[in-house]
């Protein structure tokens, strides 16, 4: 993006004070959806790991009684099998219970893991924003300098929204949507070139479903 491609893109909307206003309140709103998104995945998932849970727990409980009916009404080796099988299957609903918290787990790991390394990678980079390294006058104004590769504001959003991918994929594909149109507004305002929301979408996409495929999720 060059000087004069930016204010190719953006006169229409210089020319519109009510399509600037709107592109400022996309870029909060959309902001905003992922501020949402977010823990409200990580609430349904902990309400399905819940339920899961409870589910494998009487299981248990239900095979407990059994056992203990079996060995005091059954002679010998029988009842010590008979046992020893219900005992199998208590066992088996305790795992089936740790594994209802293994996508949430998995949805608090790999996002935070990510959100830390494109952090950490953006500030290693420390590329310049459009309106450091040309002269023009951003729409949306903003003080940050340098960190502009990849956008985290975009490589967040489809993070979310691979996360979602794994509980819920039409969410997860609104959400890309969502975060598509965010990279837009995010070039149009100025702070960021396209290859940044261009990398920050392809690179969260990428290890994201590369760890939830090894999480055993996709």
């Amino acid at each position: 993006m060059i000087e004069e491609q930016y204010a190719r893109w953006t006169a229409p909307l210089r020319a519109n004070p009510r399509a600037a206003r709107a592109l400022l309140a996309a870029n909060k709103l959309l902001t905003c959806v992922g501020y949402v998104a977010y823990p409200l995945l990580l609430a349904l998932l902990a309400a399905s790991a819940l339920a899961g849970g409870a589910s494998a727990g009487e299981l248990a409980a239900a095979g407990g009684v059994g056992a203990g009916e079996l060995a005091t009404g059954a002679a010998g080796g029988a009842a010590s099998a008979e046992a020893a099988g219900a005992n199998g299957d208590a066992g088996a609903a305790h795992t089936g219970a740790l594994a209802a918290w293994w996508p949430l787990a998995c949805c608090v790991a790999v996002p935070s893991v990510l959100f830390a390394a494109c952090s950490l990678f953006r500030r290693v980079v420390n590329a310049p924003r459009p309106y450091e390294a040309l002269p023009i006058d951003p729409l949306i104004k903003k003080d940050t300098r340098g960190k502009s590769f990849p956008s985290r504001h975009a490589f967040s959003m489809f993070t979310i929204a691979a996360a979602w991918m794994t509980f819920q994929p039409v969410v997860g594909a609104a959400l890309m949507a969502a975060g598509a149109f965010m990279g837009g507004v995010r070039v149009l305002g100025g702070v960021h070139y396209p290859r940044d929301v261009i990398a920050g979408a392809a690179s969260a996409l990428v290890l994201s479903a590369a760890a939830y495929a090894l999480c055993g999720l996709l």
